[in-house]
Formats: structure tokens, sequence, C-alpha cells
């Protein structure tokens, strides 16, 4: 990533020719270690939350994937087995969102995503957001959604644009 941060001296010219032809896909963008228990953490959550097939499932047999990105957070992808039966409403698949620690103080140091979290419910319940599954102090069980992610590219008059 520090190749993205313009270098002393350097004019706007110089750092949009630079970066042009940077594969964003090659970069580590993940933040954070894996929990190592990972597995028991989505399982127990999963199951407390959703329940069903969520709770009958053996935790090795969850799928789970790390999602590259975010800043502060952990993003995870968590999904049933193919093979697994669930009822007509239970989701399949679901984004496991872990909070970590903030970057600015909050006025309470001990409830710092409280805001967060306030801000989630009321943009799912408004359609603006992910469907919320479960909130816990540590995070969020959110619908997963399949989508291409954005990225910038330099076009040919040298603007950023998002695509």
């Amino acid at each position: 990533m520090s190749e993205l941060v313009i270098k002393d001296g350097e004019t706007n010219e110089e750092y949009l020719e630079r970066i042009k032809n940077i594969k964003f896909s090659d970069m580590n963008l993940l933040r954070g270690e894996t929990p190592e228990d990972i597995q028991h953490k989505a399982h127990k959550l999963c199951g407390e939350y959703l329940g069903g097939a969520w709770l009958e499932i053996k935790q090795d047999n969850i799928v789970i994937n790390r999602i590259s990105g975010g800043l502060t957070n952990q993003l995870y992808y968590c999904a049933l087995p193919e093979d697994v039966k669930t009822l007509f409403d239970e989701p399949r698949e679901i984004a496991l969102r872990l909070y970590g620690s903030k970057h600015m103080g909050t006025w309470d140091e001990n409830n710092e995503r409280f805001s967060d979290t306030i801000v989630s419910v009321i943009m799912s319940n408004k359609g603006l957001g992910p469907k919320i599954y479960g909130v816990f102090p540590q995070g969020e069980i959110q619908k997963f959604y399949k989508v291409n992610h954005l990225r910038f590219v330099i076009n040919s008059f040298n603007y950023m644009e998002f695509r």
C-alpha cells in the first residue's frame, strides 16, 4: 500500500503516471491477523443467531473465507455446504463482520462501536444497507451479497474513475 502514497516533491501528474499500472489484485489488502479460532467463533455465532442448519452442522463443515479489505474491521464469507438442507427462509451464505479497534477516540471507550451498530441497524431497516441477522459486541452477521468489487483506473484524460 505504500506505493499509493504521494512521495515528497512528487507532482500529481508524476503520481498518476506512477500508479496507473499498479495491479491492485496483486496487493495484500488484509488488515490484522485472522483469529486462530475463527472456525469455532463463526460456528458458535451463526448457530446462536441463525439457528436451523447452522446450529446442526459441525463446525469443521462451515465454509469460511476471509474477504480482503477494510481498515478497521475484518469480513468473512461463511456458507453451508451444498449438501446441507435448509428451511426456505434460512440463509445459506452470510457475511461475518468482526470489529477491530477504531482509530479515533470515542466518548465511551468500553462501547466504541455502539454508534456503528445503531447506524447499521437503521440503514438495514431502511433498505440502504445489508440485512442484519445478528448484532453482538464484537461484530455483526449480515446478508452476503455477490457483487463485483469497485476499482479505480486512470482514464485517458488522467482522471481517476471507479468501475
